[in-house]
């Protein structure tokens, strides 16, 4: 299921070969031909229009864009014969991505791993422990740096710890 934002609406889709499906306007049609009498209201219901509400939608959604694309698929896209506003050609329609207005953050849980491996290629040597970087940094007066590693040893104990405080003592162990 390769499942795609489209047109100016926004909305939610399939791709299926050629075609464009869109999954909301497909399903209220595939329950409408099994005697739905509220066919647009049970769709937006089980298989919305947009993004967000289709992941909240959750394995029940999947489940229901599933039906449609196996519904539609291979019947060949249709613009503006019977199936208008269900099938549509992928050239007449604009794809768009999926959260445009949403920003990705991504963080690097190894970024600890990554400065020990920096250090220890600095220092010729192929493993470094923590204690070894703080010593090696003072000592070339790298303050900033060693500052960094202040911050992240403090914010990694955090993390790990989330209900312990850090004492005056585990503080002071880190200062470089």
């Amino acid at each position: 299921m390769k499942i795609v934002i489209f047109g100016p609406e926004r909305r939610l889709g399939a791709l299926a070969g050629d075609c464009v499906i869109d999954l909301n306007r497909g399903f209220a049609r595939y329950l409408q031909e099994r005697g739905d009498r509220n066919p647009n209201e049970h769709a937006a219901e089980r298989l919305p229009p947009d993004l967000k509400s289709f992941i909240e939608g959750g394995p029940l959604a999947l489940e229901n864009a599933q039906q449609v694309i196996d519904h539609f698929d291979g019947i060949g896209c249709d613009d503006g014969g019977e199936l208008f506003n269900v099938v549509h050609s992928c050239s007449r329609v604009k794809l768009h991505a999926p959260w445009p207005e949403r920003r990705i953050a991504c963080v690097g849980g190894n970024y600890a791993a990554h400065l020990l491996g920096m250090w220890a290629n600095r220092l010729g040597k192929t493993d470094i422990t923590l204690e070894e970087v703080a010593r090696e940094a003072k000592k070339q007066g790298n303050g900033v740096f060693g500052k960094c590693w202040q911050r992240l040893l403090d914010r990694k104990i955090a993390f790990l710890f989330p209900s312990a405080s850090l004492t005056s003592t585990t503080k002071a162990r880190w200062r470089l």
